[in-house]
């Protein structure tokens, strides 16, 4: 074993606890004697080119806890979503916003923030979800309750109100951690796609993103049969996707010439249908219809090489939330991929639960000069049709 490997050994293994400078002197002491063989001492040049490599493992190993803490609770959810879901009793509600809430989302919201808050007292945390939504509700609280406690976590009514009220934070500020329960409820409550989306941001700039898909099939033909994956990036290493129910693992990499052109929302009251399908004849993408599915799986397809793109243009007075698409972003990003707002500005997670009044509309695309088209067939199409307005639903 060189001292280069066994320089590397010694950093990877110690970088949890020790200090760059510690760290620094006992590897040159380890360099000036391996095995009693090599007792040449490195020069500076040598050194200062080590720290850069060891500073990227010592970054990497401090997020280690963060990253497979916030894994094993999407993974959790997701199998929780599945059988929720399964439940014929399931039953809903709607929200003031009409957006609609599931059993799945309380309970997966309480356990996620619960597991979350135990490790990381110190974290503030954004979610969805409130207490207001199951408060003097007592059958809907039992409901919870009920999934909960299949999942072997014993709570009580008011500690479960507690606990979905830690995700009420309002900044982005130092440590955050962002979850969105169950997005695209209306894709899980009809059986069509939804996602757990979770992200940990340091002062408004997201170093995690994980994002669990459990009824997305490892293709979109479902050609294997295998079904529910969650996908997940550190921020400039890369992005992964690992089963659900399996061993499997794949690095991703977004497509610019990927078959599918584009992906995009579900419902229309979210976004112009219009407008996309202008982009895709001014690009000259063909008859093929986009592939519509809720929630942010959108962003996974498309970093795992099956899509080219997401295009969203909303109404004028819908401001995204940052639960919604900060995990997305950033596994896209580090897919190879290029995420703006419609008018492309990059995304600004810093300004708490809403983003930038400024950061209106998305275009996610496989590369940097794919989305440089979209964004100049948006502009066509704003001139074309008019701008997206708000209109009575």
């Amino acid at each position: 074993e060189n001292s280069f490997s066994c320089l590397s050994r010694v950093w990877e293994s110690a970088s949890c606890f020790h200090g760059f400078s510690t760290l620094l002197h006992l590897s040159i002491a380890l360099w000036a004697n391996v095995d009693g063989r090599n007792t040449r001492f490195p020069s500076v040049t040598t050194i200062l080119t080590e720290k850069s490599r060891f500073c990227c493992i010592f970054a990497r190993m401090s997020l280690l806890k963060e990253l497979s803490t916030g894994l094993s609770v999407v993974r959790k959810a997701c199998l929780m979503a599945v059988r929720v879901r399964k439940m014929a009793s399931e039953g809903s509600l709607w929200k003031a916003d009409k957006s609609a809430v599931t059993i799945a989302d309380l309970a997966i919201q309480a356990i996620a923030l619960h597991e979350l808050s135990s490790l990381f007292s110190e974290d503030s945390f954004i979610a969805e979800e409130s207490s207001l939504t199951v408060r003097g509700k007592p059958e809907l609280s039992a409901r919870v309750r009920e999934v909960l406690a299949k999942e072997g976590c014993e709570l009580s009514e008011s500690q479960i109100l507690e606990i979905l009220d830690k995700g009420g934070a309002l900044s982005t500020s130092g440590r955050v951690w962002t979850l969105d329960p169950v997005d695209g409820t209306r894709g899980f409550i009809d059986g069509g796609q939804y996602a757990v989306a979770l992200a940990f941001l340091v002062d408004g700039f997201v170093e995690i993103g994980i994002i669990g898909c459990p009824a997305l099939p490892d293709t979109l033909t479902g050609s294997s049969g295998r079904v529910g994956s969650i996908f997940y990036a550190v921020r400039g290493r890369g992005a992964i996707e690992i089963g659900l129910g399996d061993d499997s693992r794949h690095d991703l990499r977004a497509d610019g010439d990927a078959p599918i052109r584009v992906v995009e929302a579900a419902e229309s009251n979210v976004t112009s249908y219009a407008h996309s399908a202008f982009v895709a004849s001014t690009l000259g993408w063909g008859s093929d219809p986009p592939v519509r599915m809720d929630s942010c799986c959108k962003y996974a397809v498309i970093a795992r090489g099956e899509a080219c793109s997401f295009i969203k243009q909303p109404k004028v007075s819908y401001v995204e939330k940052v639960w919604d698409h900060a995990a997305g972003v950033l596994i896209l990003t580090d897919a190879g991929g290029k995420v703006t707002d419609g008018s492309g500005i990059p995304f600004d997670f810093s300004s708490g639960r809403e983003l930038n009044l400024n950061n209106r509309g998305i275009i996610a695309a496989a590369s940097a000069s794919l989305h440089c088209e979209i964004l100049q067939a948006i502009d066509e199409a704003r001139g074309a049709l008019g701008d997206t307005s708000d209109e009575e639903e």
